[in-house]
Parts: structure tokens; sequence; C-alpha cells
């Protein structure tokens, strides 16, 4: 993709209809963050960050991404300025699944302190099962029993 670093006229995802990217966008508003030009997620899963690696793989020459600690960022005005202006639209979010998937890699994300999701515990195992196709961490989670949560319930949701 070149020198994208300014450039205005680079289109790189479609957030509100393309699942995987729907995902990369509730994933970035938990754990992502932005400074001058650069945009990047912050986390401590290995498997999250190999995720969005992969996503600014699709976009970017390897030599672009930069990997620091937990952090993993690329140097894109144009990038920015598309996630800042998704995570301002997102009422844009119509397509069922690119919805599940968003809230999917909201989940995934650590979160602290910037997005909190209330469910009833009466609708918990239907979020969790429109989530559960899109989110890596509920694929790996061995989900342990609790009075609201039988074990066989819990099987289910895996």
């Amino acid at each position: 993709m070149g020198n994208t670093v300014g450039s205005t006229s680079t289109n790189f995802c479609n957030f509100f209809s393309n699942e995987k990217d729907a995902y990369i966008l509730g994933l970035w508003c938990a754990d992502g963050y932005w400074w001058s030009s650069s945009i990047g997620l912050s986390n401590i899963d290995s498997d999250l960050i190999g995720i969005f690696q992969r996503f600014l793989k699709r976009h970017f020459p390897e030599d672009r991404i930069r990997f620091n600690r937990n952090h993993l960022f690329v140097n894109s005005r144009p990038l920015l300025r598309e996630f800042i202006l998704s995570k301002k639209k997102l009422d844009g979010l119509k397509n069922a699944g690119a919805v599940r998937a968003y809230f999917a890699g909201r989940f995934d994300g650590e979160s602290a302190k910037t997005f909190c999701l209330y469910i009833s515990r009466y609708e918990v195992e239907k979020f969790l099962n429109n989530i559960l196709p899109y989110s890596a961490k509920l694929q790996k989670l061995v989900l342990v029993p609790r009075r609201d949560l039988t074990l066989a319930r819990a099987k289910r949701v895996k």
C-alpha cells in the first residue's frame, strides 16, 4: 500500500457490513489507542494482538507495522481517521452479523474503565451464543459452573 501516512484517498475497511472488520472495530474500541498519526492495539492477550496484526498485514507491508511490548501499531493518518469516524457513527451497524462481531470484539478487549455492558441474566446465554462465532476469548474460555449457570448450560455455550 506504500506510504499512506498522510494520504486521504485510502479506504481500508468496511466496518458496517464486513464481520471481520466489525470485530476489529469492536476490539479497537475496547483496547485501541492512537497518538499523533499512529493507531494500534494494546493488549496482554497474544491471540488478540495476533488478530489485529493479521488485520494490519492485509493493508500494510510488514515493515510498517511496529510492536513494542504489548502495543501493536502502525503510523497511518487515514486508518486513524477511518477508525475514529466509524467509532463516532456506530449507529451505522445495522447488519446483524456485523453487530454481533462488533460486540464480540468489545467483549474480547480488556475494556478497563472504558466500556460496560449490562445484560439481563436471562439474556446472557442468548448474548453469548450470538457472539460466540466471532469471539476469540469465548472460543477458548472454559466456563466454570455458577449458581445461575449450570455445567450443562456452560458446555452448550462452549
